[in-house]
C-alpha cells in the first residue's frame, strides 16, 4: 500500500474469515460488514529480498538482468469487535 504513512490506523472492510476457538465465521468471498469491525495500525513499510529475473532469446544475442524488491505493508491488528449474532 503506498498511499499509507507510518502510524496510520486503518478500517479493513474486506475480512473472508473471522473466528475463534468457539466459532468460525466464513465469508463467501467476504463476511457482510454488520458482523464486525476491525482497525489496523500500520508499523513499517519494508522491502523484500532482491529478486533477479533473466530475460534471453536464443540465437539472437539478447540478455538482459533485471532486478527488484517487492514492497511491503507490515500492519498490527489493534481492534477487533464482533457484534452480536442473531
Amino acid at each position: 500500500m503506498k498511499e499509507v504513512q507510518l502510524g496510520d490506523v486503518l478500517k479493513l472492510n474486506r475480512v473472508r474469515e473471522l473466528g475463534s476457538k468457539d466459532y468460525t465465521i466464513q465469508g463467501k468471498p467476504y463476511v457482510s460488514q454488520d458482523f464486525y469491525s476491525v482497525r489496523a495500525t500500520v508499523i513499517e513499510q519494508p522491502k523484500g529480498k532482491q529478486i533477479e529475473i533473466i530475460k534471453k532469446k536464443r540465437r539472437k544475442g539478447y540478455q538482459r538482468r533485471l532486478t527488484h524488491r517487492q514492497p511491503y505493508t507490515v500492519l498490527r491488528i489493534s481492534e477487533v469487535d464482533v457484534n452480536k449474532l442473531e
